[in-house]
């Protein structure tokens, strides 16, 4: 009788199977159940999920600046590069503005030249082949050249009052042209 109850009591134990345990004979002792979670390991757990969503967020903050700093960066080059030809725009203007100054000196002392030459003319001095040079590599316009070259062909002729009234006609053509 006491052999049929440790028999029981053995099936009972092994769910009634009376297989071996799995260590080769040995039995283990049961697992006991996870102690249940102290009040400091929940918050440090919720302080890890808190320093973790806060890296996230950061992590995101720095993509999101280096993408802006990026952005800023190619605005910088394209101001750098806007300052460039503003400045060389400047430049050019400038070239251009002291170009015409060059060239308006020019066409006054051509003009003075030719005042010159038409009173030289006047009083018969028909030595006015530098005045008329100068006239010519002066930049005017293609009606003052016209002008000095009939006053050429005139002067060429021996026509004095004729060469005076064409060197008059290129001065009002000059005067009138700027």
């Amino acid at each position: 009788m006491v052999r049929g109850l440790l028999i029981a009591a053995v099936l009972a134990l092994d769910g009634g199977t009376n297989a071996p345990p799995p260590d080769g004979g040995v039995a283990l002792a049961p697992r006991p159940a996870p102690p249940a979670e102290s009040a400091e390991t929940e918050r440090l757990r919720a302080e890890l999920q808190t320093l973790q969503a806060r890296i996230a967020t950061l992590e995101k903050d720095v993509a999101v600046a280096r993408q802006q700093n990026e952005q800023l960066q190619a605005v910088v080059r394209n101001l750098e590069s806007l300052r460039d030809e503003l400045q060389a725009a400047v430049d050019e203007r400038a070239r251009n503005e002291q170009a015409a100054a060059q060239q308006a000196a020019q066409a006054r002392a051509a003009v003075n030249g030719l005042m010159g030459a038409v009173q030289q003319l006047q009083t018969g001095d028909t030595d006015i082949g530098a005045a008329l040079g100068a006239a010519r590599s002066a930049s005017l316009s293609p009606l003052v050249h016209q002008d000095i070259e009939q006053a050429q062909r005139s002067l060429d002729n021996e026509d004095l009052g004729v060469a005076a009234s064409y060197l008059l006609q290129a001065i009002t053509d000059a005067q009138t042209a700027r």
